[in-house]
């Protein structure tokens, strides 16, 4: 299970994403002093009234899209992982699911690579203490399948939170702020099959037969994940879109290679 969830592969491309980071003018780099703010790694997407200084250009030129650099009080400062395990998760098999473990991975990595401190659990249980990367690795590798569950949004204190999670999920009324919600999308949730379908629900097992029309479905998808952005950020949280696709290939899909939600993450200006 550990050498098909994080291969050798998966640890050179996050070697070599690392190493990227610290190349001159990256956070890494830059003079430190405890105390006192910094630029740090991570980001968030623009927003009107957001100081233009601290955009991050270098993102902006990868992706097409305004991210800021967001500024630590403490070196590293501490993240919190909260992972979604609910049974849809998995509703199209276990590649979400492990592209979800290898991003929390990646930014745990990452995040203690950086003088920070991380700590993780899934959502609606106790989230275990800080964690080394080599206890993050070995939490991560023996979660247990994902599964119908009823528990709530459980987050704890912490100077940033990141939660990785599916469109399915309930937004709560309200998040902590330094909450960013990253949403893994699978391709058949934005291109599903037309015609005639018989769907099952992958948290209840109801049954619904149905008949896809591509331009209604469309519509109503778009409204669905513009409407859970939208609360996001009325709750002072953050709402990041990981679509795991490119020209129909599914970056989730065990046939393509393990890194590759790392090249997706990077492309976000994630990791």
């Amino acid at each position: 299970m550990s050498e098909e969830l994080f291969s050798r592969e998966f640890f050179c491309a996050l070697d070599a994403l690392k190493r990227r980071r610290e190349l001159p003018g990256r956070g890494k780099a830059e003079i430190f002093q405890v105390g006192r703010e910094r630029r740090g790694f991570e980001h968030r997407e623009y927003q009107p009234g957001d100081d233009p200084r601290s955009i991050d250009w270098r993102a902006y030129a990868r992706t097409g899209r305004r991210w800021l650099r967001l500024r630590e009080q403490e070196r590293g400062g501490h993240l919190l992982l909260l992972l979604d395990r609910s049974a849809s998760m998995t509703a199209n098999g276990i590649a979400r699911d492990f592209a979800q473990r290898r991003l929390a991975l990646a930014l745990g990595w990452l995040q203690t690579e950086a003088g920070g401190t991380v700590s993780a659990g899934a959502l609606g249980t106790h989230s275990p203490g800080v964690m080394t990367r080599d206890g993050l690795r070995s939490w991560l590798t023996s979660l247990p399948p994902c599964q119908n569950a009823a528990g709530g949004w459980a987050l704890p204190a912490a100077q940033r939170r990141i939660v990785l999670t599916d469109p399915w999920c309930v937004i709560p009324k309200s998040l902590p702020r330094a909450t960013e919600i990253v949403c893994l999308l699978d391709v058949l949730e934005e291109h599903p099959p037309l015609g005639r379908l018989q769907l099952r629900a992958a948290e209840s097992d109801e049954q619904l037969a149905v008949t896809m029309d591509a331009r209604h479905w469309q519509r109503s998808w778009h409204r669905h994940l513009t409407h859970n952005a939208e609360k996001v950020k009325s709750l002072a949280g953050s709402w990041t879109e990981l679509r795991g696709w490119d020209g129909g290939r599914s970056f989730f899909s065990k046939e393509l290679r393990s890194c590759a939600v790392l090249h997706a993450a990077a492309e976000q200006g994630l990791v």
